[in-house]
């Protein structure tokens, strides 16, 4: 099975439900959807993660708590 790099945009759409574009947050709902189904095997960095937490409290102003709930969930994501 291969596996897919998923970098910090899909996360994102995901997190903040990007209305900007319905049908990249259903891609992104989809691609994850596959991961956790085990139709696909899939990875990321901490870098990922570091920029993730970086974007959700400079960009789009999430607590600190939010951020720390936000990231648990993408750990603990099978």
């Amino acid at each position: 099975m291969m596996t897919y790099f998923i970098d910090t945009n899909i996360f994102i759409r995901v997190l903040v439900a990007d209305a900007g574009s319905k049908e990249m947050l259903k891609d992104s709902v989809g691609l994850l959807a596959s991961a956790r189904d085990k139709k696909r095997r899939m990875v990321t960095s901490s870098l990922v993660l570091a920029e993730i937490a970086w974007v959700l409290k400079g960009v789009y102003g999430f607590k600190r708590e939010e951020v720390a709930r936000a990231i648990d969930s993408i750990i603990k994501f099978p």
